[in-house]
């Protein structure tokens, strides 16, 4: 039981993001803002990513919410931090 336990938190610390050619594309995108000096917040985060979604996914992201969840995850995924304000 331990070592089944072991194997699958190992495998979810290294499964693939559900939406992943959208994640890529918002990964673009921040790196973008970022470069031109524009803030980016976490709302506008999000909302990108329900854009890029619906973008390439269509029906399936009908019921994806880009929750706070989702976005810490998503950080912690491509190891983001957020800069504090000037």
């Amino acid at each position: 039981d331990a070592f089944l336990l072991a194997a699958a938190r190992s495998l979810f610390a290294t499964a693939r993001a559900k939406f992943e050619k959208a994640e890529e594309q918002l990964i673009r995108w921040c790196t973008e803002q970022r470069k031109h000096g524009r803030r980016l917040t976490s709302l506008a985060v999000r909302l990108k990513m329900r854009e890029f979604a619906k973008d390439h996914y269509k029906d399936a992201a009908s019921s994806f919410k880009a929750s706070r969840g989702w976005l810490k995850r998503f950080m912690n995924r491509y190891k983001l931090t957020w800069r504090r304000r000037k």
